[in-house]
């Protein structure tokens, strides 16, 4: 980083000095001979509306958001036939034992479905289980579930859906293989450590149709390596594959250390590198492969689409999740931590009484260069790392966002001036609209102003 301050960040990746407006989530590349003269340019441009100050990013704003429920997660039991480095299940607290019917699950379906039939909400509401849990294990509850919800679908004027969780796929029962070949997609999440679970993905994806869209997520660590080759590995079985950072506490195996993070930074613009050594075609076909849970996806989708983030996630405000004794939490990471639990009292609206305290973001992420991209922090990920209360400080998790977002600017930089209609082609079968359409050339951007 060369310069920070409230209105752009200036930074330098793979030797190119990049600068952005904050506010306006605009990115140029300088030249080396104009970086003394940025103070100067970016003044010129505030006259023109450009490096204002104004700041949406503060909790009076984020109140001011739809907290109406629409994403609810039941935690019948935390059985798992695995145990994975990055799980954030205690296995031996959280009432291990304990296991909830399906017939008490339905009735508090039915209490959130009524409550919003009542309030007349017409916003649509989804439900899901086995967060806590390996789905397999227990498929039977699901599928009660499943069949109570279809038949009385029709009573409510809005649209209910029951999600399919993520599955580990060690041992896929033939009741789940035919419900997920009619449900026509699955999730798997792999533990990469792990070499028994990859050779049972590897043998189990098979038992599904083709038609099934398979989506593999890929929790990564400080010590992965060879992350290109990870996708590649996996796109051959996988229609879409999700790589994504998870939260690790310091007496981890793989802890965020300054160390461990310089080591990631390299892993990561190395990974770039290779993207940008692509044709045309292939570096398309990689985008379009990247799931909806990707980090990499993430930051160039935001970036694209210059879309202020200004909720990072939905845990506490549209969504909850509750444990094997129906107690609620912002999400299943968070489940047992008694400091986040909260019985929620549900308005006339359906919404919360009370602000969740994943609002707290607003504080800590306020003067953040990228606040507007990534949206705030992960509650679970700093609460987990430090063992305690939610601090102002910077965390792991915030130097990775910067690691991925200054790697993602640079790989759409030099991209555009590769294959300039790459970026808007894949951005707009998304059905999203491209937002990068001016001179990303800094000194160039400011002679049509000056």
């Amino acid at each position: 980083m060369i310069h920070i301050d409230s209105s752009c960040y200036v930074f330098e990746a793979n030797n190119t000095i990049v600068l952005t407006d904050i506010h306006t989530q605009m990115i140029w590349e300088i030249n080396s001979g104009t970086v003394k003269n940025i103070g100067k340019q970016v003044e010129s441009l505030k006259n023109y509306g450009f490096f204002s100050n104004d700041d949406k990013f503060s909790n009076e704003n984020i109140a001011k958001t739809d907290h109406e429920l629409n994403y609810i997660v039941f935690n019948p039991s935390n059985e798992c036939n695995l145990s994975c480095w990055y799980c954030y299940v205690d296995r031996k607290e959280n009432n291990e034992g304990k296991h909830l019917t399906s017939e008490k699950i339905f009735t508090h379906i039915e209490r959130f479905l009524e409550n919003k039939k009542k309030n007349d909400s017409k916003t649509p509401i989804a439900f899901s289980l086995y967060f806590t849990g390996e789905i397999s294990l227990n498929f039977q509850v699901f599928l009660d579930i499943s069949r109570k919800i279809n038949q009385m679908r029709d009573n409510y004027g809005f649209q209910i859906s029951l999600l399919l969780p993520p599955t580990n796929l060690l041992k896929p029962t033939e009741q789940f293989v035919e419900y997920v070949n009619n449900y026509g997609y699955i999730t798997v999440s792999v533990d990469l450590t792990n070499q028994q679970q990859i050779n049972a993905i590897d043998k189990n994806i098979k038992l599904f149709d083709e038609g099934v869209v398979k989506h593999l997520i890929i929790p990564i660590h400080s010590k992965t390596k060879n992350i290109f080759s990870i996708y590649q590995n996996y796109l051959s079985s996988f229609h879409k594959v999700s790589m994504r950072p998870v939260r690790i506490a310091q007496n981890s195996t793989f802890p965020w250390t300054e160390q461990n993070l310089n080591e990631f930074k390299l892993e990561i613009e190395n990974f770039v590198k290779i993207l940008l050594s692509l044709d045309e075609k292939q570096i398309t076909n990689f985008l379009i492969s990247l799931g909806p849970s990707d980090y990499f996806a993430k930051f160039v989708d935001s970036i694209l689409t210059r879309e202020k983030k200004v909720i990072r996630c939905p845990a506490g405000r549209t969504a909850i999740a509750l444990d094997n004794d129906l107690k609620q939490f912002p999400c299943s990471g968070l489940i047992g931590v008694r400091e986040f639990q909260k019985d929620y009292a549900l308005t006339k609206k359906g919404s919360w009484e009370e602000e969740t305290l994943s609002s707290v973001n607003s504080d800590k992420c306020s003067k953040c260069a990228i606040k507007y991209y990534c949206g705030g922090f992960c509650i679970d990920w700093e609460f987990r790392e430090k063992k305690g209360p939610i601090l102002n400080e910077i965390s792991s998790e915030c130097l990775v966002n910067f690691i991925y977002f200054e790697n993602v600017v640079y790989f759409i930089l030099k991209l555009q001036k590769k294959c300039p209609s790459v970026l808007r082609n894949y951005i707009e079968k998304k059905g999203r609209k491209f937002r990068l359409n001016y001179n990303l050339n800094f000194y160039d951007f400011v002679k049509t102003f000056v």
